[in-house]
């Protein structure tokens, strides 16, 4: 059996080509995502209830000043989220 080799050359160009391919997918949908600052707007665009954002939280997959800061107004919690720290999360699940 004889292998033809020389289509080895295109698997680099072909890769960069896929990488190029994904980060335009990426940008696409960054232009499209809600303001990530909010709970409910974060639950949508990780496609997750509200529920399971807060379980993130208590359970520790979001880490206080990595992918949210928590600030107390009027004796209630408010959590405002980091939009580039929500993105990176997505990107690795």
């Amino acid at each position: 059996m004889i292998i033809d080799l020389k289509n080895l050359d295109l698997i680099p160009l072909l890769l960069k080509e896929i990488k190029e391919l994904k980060q335009d997918i990426l940008n696409i949908q960054n232009k499209n995502k809600p303001n990530l600052t909010k709970l409910q707007n974060v639950a949508k665009y990780l496609q997750v209830s509200k529920t399971t954002v807060s379980n993130y939280i208590k359970d520790g997959r979001f880490k206080e000043n990595v992918h949210y800061k928590k600030t107390i107004v009027n004796k209630m919690v408010k959590y405002n989220f980091v939009e580039s720290a929500i993105i990176q999360f997505k990107e690795n699940l």
